[in-house]
């Protein structure tokens, strides 16, 4: 139609719509044809750009892949891949889980830009994979996030610490990675003020993570006694190497997928320390405190007993737990007593 005032100054107002897909048709092994489906992609190349990962190296790294594992001592099911480069952990989810990364997607990349040390992987992609023929049933659906332990030697010890004591314990020999009562033992030692940043910075995390309804985290430690090749013996590719050395400029927290020197203590003997390097990050920032959770916690609580050790716990009192046995776990080198063991023979009167 005719503008009525066309000498007027107007306004207009857009509202911008993410899309919240792209779906490619690629034929698969055997002719037929599977829909590729991109989750949210303008949401995570947000991310991905915040958090100074280049597009065309993330694409090539996810591209190749090592076989699907599932890990020994977990509960979910849930099969993880790697990126042959290893920087890049591709991990099957589930419908909700998904819903709940890009529903807080804009959040979580505000959160990780104002907190550039954070702790907690870094969400870059989500993708579905289906038959055409049966496109309401997803074949395989995965997210991407970087890989915590990617500078981590292969000889590390690997634990999955959540706070509490209720089923949290692994048979060493099965290898797989061990939990909290494993830990039980052990305090970390390091730098005074990097304690002091490691502790403020899972403040910020466990707060961003409470406002969004989620618990059930958990921070993987990864222990080193000794030098050991990388996960990864390849020699990475130029573009690599340089995207490395650009995020080994950012600020603490990504600076700490390189490793921690630290002490492992078990009690104050000096025989019960040991020099290491740590490895850490926070994974599993998905679930929240939905139905079956708060039916799992009224069950535990009324049969269990010990209500600050179950798991289920609503998103407040899970963060105040893992924010205060953090506090006792991981401390500061001054807080290190060491007592050196004195010979008996020292209290023997004819020794002087």
């Amino acid at each position: 139609g005719c503008d009525p005032c066309p000498a007027s100054e107007k306004s207009l107002r857009v509202t911008w719509v993410p899309q919240a897909s792209i779906e490619h048709y690629v034929e698969g092994p055997s002719g037929q044809i599977q829909i590729f489906e991109v989750v949210a992609p303008v949401l995570f190349q947000l991310v991905r750009s915040a958090m100074g990962v280049i597009e065309k190296t993330y694409w090539t790294s996810i591209a190749s892949l090592h076989s699907g594992t599932k890990q020994k001592s977990g509960k979910s099911g849930d099969i993880f891949f790697f990126s042959k480069d290893r920087r890049f952990v591709l991990k099957t989810t589930s419908d909700g889980e998904l819903a709940t990364l890009v529903g807080m997607l804009p959040q979580y990349q505000r959160h990780l830009v104002d907190t550039a040390d954070s702790l907690m992987a870094r969400y870059l992609g989500a993708y579905r994979l289906r038959r055409r023929d049966t496109a309401k049933t997803v074949e395989l659906q995965f997210i991407v996030m970087n890989n915590v332990f990617e500078r981590a030697p292969s000889n590390m010890i690997m634990y999955d610490l959540k706070g509490t004591t209720e089923d949290r314990w692994v048979d060493p020999a099965s290898g797989g990675c061990l939990k909290d009562n494993n830990w039980a033992p052990y305090t970390l030692y390091c730098e005074d003020d990097v304690a002091d940043a490691i502790h403020e910075v899972l403040a910020a995390d466990t707060a961003f993570l409470e406002g969004c309804g989620i618990m059930d985290y958990s921070l993987m430690l990864g222990i080193a006694f000794t030098p050991g090749q990388l996960a990864h013996e390849q020699q990475l590719p130029q573009e690599l190497q340089q995207q490395q050395k650009q995020e080994q400029q950012r600020p603490f927290g990504y600076r700490l997928l390189d490793g921690l020197s630290a002490v492992q203590a078990r009690g104050v003997a000096e025989d019960d320390s040991k020099e290491c390097v740590a490895y850490i990050g926070m994974v599993d920032m998905l679930v929240t405190f939905g139905l079956k959770k708060i039916a799992a916690h009224v069950i535990k609580q009324a049969t269990i007993g010990l209500v600050r050790e179950i798991d289920t716990m609503p998103p407040k009192r899970y963060a105040a737990r893992f924010r205060e046995y953090f506090g006792r776990k991981v401390r500061g080198l001054a807080q290190h007593v060491v007592l050196t063991p004195i010979q008996p023979t020292l209290f023997d009167e004819n020794y002087f």
